[in-house]
């Protein structure tokens, strides 16, 4: 049945996942203004009448050989379910949630320097997601995840395995860091220690995930949630693990209404600009291929940050043929939720790296080194490394990975 056939409240949610018009808006925009729909649905027709300049930098359609994932078909079917003329379907669902939601499109848009704005797709896409949730039809992958966080205050059901540690300079890593890449914490941390940064807490979930996935009402609990609690520890600064989650509480977070009192930002932002002052040695300097986070590099603005710190380690950097800004996404955050085509993007960064004659392939997300583990070349965290890098002294990541656990 066609949501214009549904009641009127599901119609008019429309209006409250999309952002301010001439504001160029994504994910890190506030998708919960009024807007008028019109302006969305014209945001929708000149994209989905566009001559598909981003079709190249959209890797889902390649890796499902579907051309229903191309950024200007998407639109259309969230345009013709506005309007009525489309049911839905499982393909549309599919297809909204199967947007990898990198950002990549935008960043080659035809129409991104438009003086009017040109939103960013994921502006749609979650508006869409909203629908769905609300309408109970998001996909059972993602309805477990919201199961997940329900039951536990995470949507990976980690729990928490530490006390909180006061501090003017707080490490934070949220529930999908600890349960995707707990040694990269243990090496953040070593290193922050090392610049005067001790405290850290260790968290359910940010609501990031959550938000992605349009569950929103859910999404704004766990970040007051987490808001309230790093309220209580009254930090200078807030450093994530994770640079998508230093995105997403800088941007989404007032949406959300969860108060941020302090500085938050990602930790290889923070600790590259102190790199001069740690102790590092790092290993054989074999060329090395810096994957960069789709989020640090376009979002955030920031592709220096990771290379600083290799180079500060001794290594030789090559580059991947996509990089900097114009980097793919590794595949999806939610992982293999999406569904198994994403390996094959994962793969193709992999393959990219190989072509290159790296013997090493590094990031700085743990969603990324999610994605990128096992194969060749080998994956590494740009944490891990920093941590074994350290000259050994009191406070190595030996010792730091087992402290308070």
């Amino acid at each position: 049945m066609p949501w214009t056939r549904r009641a009127s409240s599901i119609q008019v949610r429309w209006l409250d996942m999309t952002s301010e018009p001439g504001r160029g808006a994504g994910w890190l925009e506030d998708p919960l203004r009024l807007r008028n729909k019109d302006d969305l649905r014209n945001d929708l027709q000149r994209c989905a009448g566009c001559h598909d300049q981003c079709l190249a930098m959209t890797p889902e359609v390649f890796a499902t050989a579907s051309l229903r994932h191309a950024t200007s078909r998407r639109s259309l079917q969230i345009l013709a379910v506005m309007n009525g003329s489309l049911d839905l379907s499982d393909g549309f669902i599919d297809a909204v949630y199967g947007a990898l939601g990198s950002g990549l499109q935008h960043e080659v848009c035809v129409h991104r320097g438009d003086p009017a704005g040109w939103p960013d797709e994921r502006t749609a896409i979650r508006a869409a997601r909203r629908e769905l949730a609300v309408a109970g039809r998001a996909p059972d992958w993602a309805q477990g995840r919201l199961a997940a966080w329900s039951a536990t205050g995470d949507v990976y059901r980690v729990g928490e395995q530490e006390a909180p540690r006061v501090g003017s300079i707080v490490v934070l890593a949220d529930a999908a860091e600890r349960a995707l890449a707990q040694e990269s914490i243990d090496g953040w941390r070593t290193v922050a220690a090392e610049l005067g940064a001790t405290g850290f807490l260790g968290s359910g979930s940010s609501g990031l995930e959550l938000f992605d996935l349009g569950f929103i009402d859910e999404a704004r609990t766990a970040a007051r949630d987490l808001a309230a609690r790093i309220e209580t520890l009254r930090p200078r600064f807030i450093l994530t693990v994770a640079p998508e989650s230093a995105a997403f509480i800088q941007s989404a977070w007032p949406t959300l209404g969860a108060t941020k009192r302090t500085r938050i930002q990602p930790i290889v932002a923070w600790v590259a600009r102190r790199a001069a002052r740690l102790p590092l040695r790092g290993p054989a300097p074999e060329p090395v291929a810096f994957h960069d986070p789709g989020v640090l590099a376009r979002d955030l603005r920031d592709t220096r940050s990771g290379r600083t710190l290799l180079r500060a380690l001794g290594l030789r950097i090559v580059e991947l043929p996509d990089h900097g800004r114009l980097a793919p996404p590794s595949g999806s955050i939610h992982g293999g939720d999406a569904g198994p085509w994403v390996q094959r993007i994962a793969e193709e960064r992999r393959q990219a790296a190989r072509s290159i004659g790296a013997k090493l392939l590094v990031t700085a997300s743990p969603f990324d080194q999610r994605n990128l583990m096992g194969g060749s070349p080998p994956m590494a965290d740009l944490g891990v490394l920093l941590g074994q890098g350290i000259d050994g002294r009191p406070g190595s990541r030996r010792g730091m990975s087992s402290a308070g656990r």
